[in-house]
């Protein structure tokens, strides 16, 4: 008799609960199914252990059939996948169980910012498209390779124009362009804080890669510097035969033949010393012409340069060869873009000087004749005060030196002489016609006379009118 033994009995399938997995560098994580069982049994002993995906969108085509792994990609990140594992006894007898998977990404994105770069104050550039110092380039997986383009600055800015333009690189290479990888997908973020002040200082730049496991920044830092500060110890005086500005010249423009006023870009050029024969508006910057006008300085987008003058005026004796006149203008420049240690800003200073030679003589203003009613008892004297006034064109009428001569009756012999601008003699004027020459003179010795010839007395009867009643 022979007797049969089989086992027709299932095994029990336990599944791990809570189970998660992370992602690799190559954006992949995998299970093996042995790994997801959790105590299954059977009574004779499980020779097989399998395990699947209900959905797969990790392969095309799907991959949803039985196997000793099961596959996630980037797509499952933070995601619960259902996972089916199957055991198998030695009489394959079988039994399923299902639970969930959870997937994480736990890499975050590696990035490499562009080098940072110092670049000079006067270099051509926009804050609205720094991506000539670079940028960062979205990499991906890395799975295909990334071009990262060479970045160049001109380092002739800062020089141009200058002796030691010659030997600057027009195309000088600081670095490529930096780059961001991730095992799955990244987004790349930017954003710029400049601080500057006349145009000068930092930028800052930051790019931040960011994927669902969280995120990392990387900074460049350009610095923008002066390679030449404003200097007004670096100066020229101008002269006669300076001509009209711009009196600097680029270096590699300059021609010796022509380019007479050059030399080596000063930043000031103080104005020539000015001889004139007029005074009052004839001394305003607005009506002097160059090279006397005003000083003439290099300012560009690195510099603030403000100037003012002070006017100190001095007098000379009459008849001097250094002229009657002369005005010490004290020019100042300063530049408000820099700094002493005490927190003000340089000053530079000049006295330029301004002579007047003038040879106009002052213009009397009322010198017409004149008639009065005598005022006196009788045929006595008339008391009244004869005045005159005069005007110039470098004197206020109150500089003025005034004389007179009187010539009572008219007679041809001047009787008194006096100084000022009045004349009233003490013991009156008599009833008749008189002559007064006046005299003017201005702070230049320049003269002007004028004579009233004629001052006539009247005698003002009374006429009484008889009414009878």
């Amino acid at each position: 008799m022979t007797l049969a033994v089989r086992d027709y009995v299932s095994p029990v399938a336990v599944c791990k609960t809570y189970l998660t997995i992370g992602l690799g560098d190559n954006g992949r994580g995998r299970i093996q199914a042995r790994d997801f069982d959790n105590g299954s049994y059977d009574n004779c002993g499980v020779v097989s252990w399998k395990i699947r995906r209900m959905t797969d969108p990790c392969h095309s085509p799907a991959i949803t059939s039985l196997r000793d792994t099961v596959a996630f990609c980037c797509t499952d990140v933070n995601k619960k996948i259902a996972v089916v594992m199957r055991i198998t006894d030695a009489n394959g007898n079988y039994n399923e169980c299902m639970d969930s998977v959870l997937i994480q990404d736990k890499l975050p994105p590696i990035i490499t910012c562009p080098p940072d770069i110092n670049i000079d104050c006067r270099y051509p550039y926009s804050l609205s498209n720094l991506d000539i110092f670079g940028t960062v380039v979205n990499g991906g997986n890395g799975s295909t390779a990334v071009v990262r383009d060479p970045i160049y600055i001109d380092q002739r800015y800062g020089h141009i124009g200058r002796h030691s333009e010659s030997a600057q690189d027009p195309h000088f290479q600081v670095g490529v362009n930096g780059v961001a990888y991730d095992n799955c997908n990244l987004t790349l973020s930017y954003s710029q804080s400049p601080s500057l002040n006349c145009n000068k200082g930092t930028i800052l730049r930051t790019w931040t890669a960011s994927d669902a496991a969280g995120f990392r920044s990387c900074l460049q830092t350009i610095t923008v510097y002066n390679t030449y500060e404003f200097n007004g110890l670096d100066a020229n005086v101008l002269t006669s035969t300076s001509g009209q500005p711009p009196y600097d010249v680029p270096f590699n423009n300059y021609n010796p033949l022509t380019d007479l006023n050059w030399d080596d870009m000063h930043d000031i050029y103080w104005p020539a010393d000015y001889t004139t024969n007029q005074c009052g508006a004839a001394l305003d910057t607005a009506n002097i012409a160059w090279p006397y006008k005003k000083p003439w300085f290099r300012e560009d987008v690195c510099s603030n340069v403000g100037v003012g003058f002070d006017d100190w005026y001095f007098d000379f004796e009459v008849g001097s060869s250094q002229g009657c006149k002369k005005v010490i203008r004290k020019w100042k420049v300063l530049d408000l873009c820099q700094k002493n240690e005490d927190g003000t800003n340089p000053v530079w200073t000049y006295d330029q000087v301004l002579v007047v030679m003038n040879s106009s003589a002052p213009t009397f203003t009322n010198c017409a004749p004149v008639e009065w009613c005598h005022n006196g008892p009788g045929c006595g004297p008339h008391y009244q005060t004869l005045s005159i006034t005069a005007t110039d064109d470098c004197d206020p009428e109150t500089k003025l030196r005034y004389r007179w001569q009187l010539d009572v009756d008219n007679n041809g012999t001047y009787d008194s002489f006096g100084t000022g601008s009045s004349l009233n003699p003490s013991l009156g004027w008599t009833i008749g016609t008189h002559r007064v020459v006046w005299e003017v003179e201005d702070g230049c010795g320049n003269k002007e006379t004028c004579t009233q010839l004629i001052v006539t007395i009247k005698i003002v009867r009374s006429q009484v009118q008889y009414v009878s009643n």
